[in-house]
């Protein structure tokens, strides 16, 4: 039985998303100045809501520890203009991963460490940071294909 996910993204990635997939991406681990190795983030919640300002992003300035990753990424060191992004829970994606499928994580500790969270201390501040819960996250190595994605909603 297919496991079913969702994952969140703007109206811009959608050509490339259905074309290509979902490829993965370096998630900023909070306060360590580390990133995972390259992972598809998903949700079991289909709710954006309390992701909202924290992983999923636009619409306001970008700020707190949103702000600083986006900063560190492009190696500057501050903005005196707001940055904005597109805004990221604007789709909602339908994802049925086969049970088979040997790239999905439970986003539970033992299993992240192997994505680049050392500590108990790290994984938290990351899931405090991205507003969602352990039970709720999961990670995809590799790149999730299309044929994977069932629907696609606007949010």
């Amino acid at each position: 039985m297919p496991v079913t996910l969702f994952h969140f993204t703007a109206r811009n990635y959608l050509s490339g998303i259905v074309k290509s997939g979902i490829f993965p991406t370096h998630i900023e681990i909070p306060k360590c100045g580390r990133s995972t190795r390259p992972i598809v983030s998903l949700t079991s919640d289909p709710d954006p809501s309390p992701l909202v300002g924290k992983s999923l992003v636009g619409d306001l300035p970008l700020s707190g520890f949103n702000l600083s990753c986006w900063l560190t990424a492009n190696s500057l060191s501050s903005s005196t203009l707001p940055i904005y992004l597109p805004w990221t829970s604007e789709f909602r994606l339908h994802i049925e991963i086969p049970d088979t499928d040997v790239n999905l994580y439970a986003f539970l500790l033992p299993d992240v460490q192997s994505l680049g969270f050392p500590s108990q201390t790290e994984f938290d501040q990351f899931l405090i940071a991205g507003g969602g819960t352990a039970g709720g996250w999961y990670a995809y190595l590799g790149i999730i294909p299309p044929s994977y994605i069932v629907d696609i909603q606007k949010v």
